[in-house]
């Protein structure tokens, strides 16, 4: 596919077609892009998405913006919106989908739990740790129930120790993630 912006226009991928993306694509192969795409940050010049026969983007008319999309996404920096606390932060794609502050809320308040996050819901993201910034950044991607969960390097900013601890609690928390 291609993407294009008012500065550049760059062939990402040509002839990709699968149902996961293997992470040993080479350095610069247009992973980090792909996703982009993948989640509605970018818009295709040519080619298509599209997920269980629904088409997000078509290169041309066809565009469904990021609220829309059944996808989460947590890429290599957690992205956590500076100007929001914790509870807003997980709390956004909830809003965005129409639900009000007290059914966002209790809606997240099983991976808060799981996620021990009680405690830092009313912290800035500033104030997080590494590790707590990408809690938060996965719970946000989970809680509203994706089909697809696109991971981009989440965990390679972190130091050795908490990396490891994190795998394991996310490889326990993502056993039961039902999408793709």
């Amino acid at each position: 596919f291609f993407f294009s912006s008012r500065r550049r226009h760059t062939r990402c991928l040509s002839d990709w077609s699968s149902d996961v993306c293997s992470s040993d694509l080479p350095n610069g192969s247009g992973k980090s892009t792909l996703l982009m795409a993948l989640c509605g940050l970018a818009r295709l010049e040519h080619g298509t998405i599209a997920l269980d026969g629904a088409v997000f983007d078509d290169g041309s008319r066809t565009f469904i913006p990021p609220a829309k999309r059944p996808v989460g996404v947590v890429f290599q920096g957690n992205l956590l919106f500076e100007q929001m606390n914790v509870m807003e932060n997980l709390t956004f794609g909830l809003r965005a989908r129409g639900l009000s502050r007290r059914d966002a809320a209790a809606k997240v308040a099983p991976l808060v739990e799981t996620l021990s996050l009680g405690s830092l819901l009313q912290r800035r993201p500033r104030d997080l740790s590494g590790g707590q910034a990408q809690r938060v950044a996965i719970a946000r991607a989970l809680v509203t129930e994706p089909h697809v969960l696109l991971l981009d390097e989440p965990m390679s900013a972190l130091d050795a120790a908490t990396r490891a601890a994190l795998r394991v609690e996310f490889r326990d928390l993502l056993a039961g993630f039902a999408g793709y």
